[in-house]
């Protein structure tokens, strides 16, 4: 069986909630994806026996094109750029991206109960959309955002808030929609500082960390300047984004708690000698387990770590 696909440059495949789901990336940079279908969608059972292929119809896979939201580009340029310059972020949301994709491999990861989709820009930074699938549809749609809803900006509500005989009126409140019903969507997100992306060369792994729910984005990524492999790992937020602000954790030591600081974001460069890249990497997680015997006699796996690996 083939899946026919016109201008085909770069394929990726991923299993999310017993799906199969895979993108293609065409000579335009344009991505497109379709899912295997399970025989009980009613775009299965609407297709003549005849005509059935088992998957869906390639669908265009939908990025943001939408205005700026400047209650988000004040709070980013304000606490995401770097001091001494800044007009250099570390990241930032973007609001129109559908026609900056590279033509390039893209990366996709299911965690967090999302799908999450890593491009190359056209600028060579990695850009980071989240969609969740619809089972029954098969469609991906893009991850809805809170906003105010009059004035459709996520951290300022509107001025134009009046007083009537009954008290206030036109409150603006947090919602999905704003006030004509349109849905709310989020931004892409730019990882400025992963930049000089070469052909797609770079790969993705979501860590957990000894602290509870907390996980770590680890990006592997060549550096087109310096021909290196650059490790950048960046703390996972609890919304399942990026959070690049340091932190304390506090860990036991001795009967007293100790504070340790912990960094939102660690830069790598990794010195692999006798080693040249010629044709992307990939990274995978695997977890470290050993043996312990119990009380009663059985033996039980025991998680050490996880690690992330590196493969060129």
């Amino acid at each position: 069986m083939y899946l026919l696909k016109e201008k085909l440059q770069h394929i990726s495949t991923i299993t999310h909630e017993g799906k199969i789901v895979v993108f293609a990336t065409d000579a335009e940079g344009k991505i497109s994806y379709t899912v295997k279908q399970d025989g009980f969608e009613d775009s299965y059972l609407n297709t003549p026996a005849d005509q059935r292929t088992g998957w869906e119809n390639w669908q265009t896979l939908e990025f943001p094109d939408e205005a700026d939201d400047q209650s988000v580009v004040e709070k980013e340029k304000a606490e995401l750029t770097h001091q001494q310059n800044p007009s250099q972020y570390l990241l930032k949301s973007l609001y129109k991206t559908e026609n900056i994709t590279a033509v390039a491999p893209v990366q996709v990861i299911a965690a967090l109960e999302h799908i999450y989709v890593f491009r190359q820009s056209k600028s060579n930074t990695l850009l980071v959309d989240r969609f969740i699938l619809d089972g029954m549809t098969n469609k991906l749609n893009r991850k809805l955002e809170v906003r105010f809803k009059r004035s459709k900006q996520k951290h300022e509500p509107t001025k134009n808030i009046q007083r009537g005989s009954s008290g206030l009126i036109d409150i603006d409140t947090l919602d999905f929609r704003d006030a004509n019903g349109s849905f709310f969507y989020e931004p892409t997100t730019e990882l400025s500082l992963v930049n000089n992306l070469h052909k797609g060369w770079f790969s993705v792994v979501l860590v957990p960390t000894i602290e509870n729910d907390v996980y770590r984005w680890h990006i592997f990524a060549y550096n087109s300047q310096t021909k290196k492999v650059e490790l950048t790992t960046i703390c996972a937020s609890e919304a399942g984004l990026f959070d690049v602000q340091d932190y304390t954790v506090f860990e036991e030591s001795k009967d007293s708690l100790v504070p340790r600081r912990i960094p939102g974001v660690i830069k790598r460069t990794l010195e692999i000698n006798g080693v040249t890249v010629t044709n992307g990497l990939s990274a995978t997680k695997y977890d470290l387990q050993q043996a312990q015997q119990t009380q009663s006699g059985e033996e039980q796996l025991l998680d050490l770590l996880h690690k992330s690996e590196n493969k060129r």
